[in-house]
């Protein structure tokens, strides 16, 4: 993948409380806990998740809010564990094609 545009300077959303609905990630198709969703833009979203995730994996999230339900498929582009191995700070690239999927996420936490 090449990314041709400079996007980490864009507008982003930091959670630290503030994410309203429920949240569901499959890396793989394995379920995965979310335990703090760091920032979210249009192109991408950052988080601290339960395990070890690798690189490369495919991505799809479910989040439900009242009736809305959002669906927004990725890649998992960056994978760190934390100093205790249980947890990963994931960089997860959104698909391109799901744009309006991806701008709803976004501006359904934008408050």
């Amino acid at each position: 993948m090449t990314m041709t545009i400079e996007r980490r300077k864009g507008n982003r959303e930091l959670f630290v409380d503030g994410l309203t609905g429920e949240l569901a990630l499959t890396v793989d198709s394995n379920p995965i806990p979310v335990h703090l969703v760091y920032d979210v833009s249009p192109f991408g979203i950052g988080m601290l998740v339960e395990g070890q995730v690798a690189m490369g994996g495919k991505v799809s999230m479910e989040f439900r809010h009242d009736d809305q339900v959002i669906v927004v498929n990725g890649l998992v582009v960056w994978s760190v564990p934390d100093v205790t191995g249980l947890k990963t700070r994931l960089g997860i690239y959104l698909d391109a094609d799901g744009a309006a999927s991806n701008i709803a996420f976004f501006q359904s936490q934008n408050v």
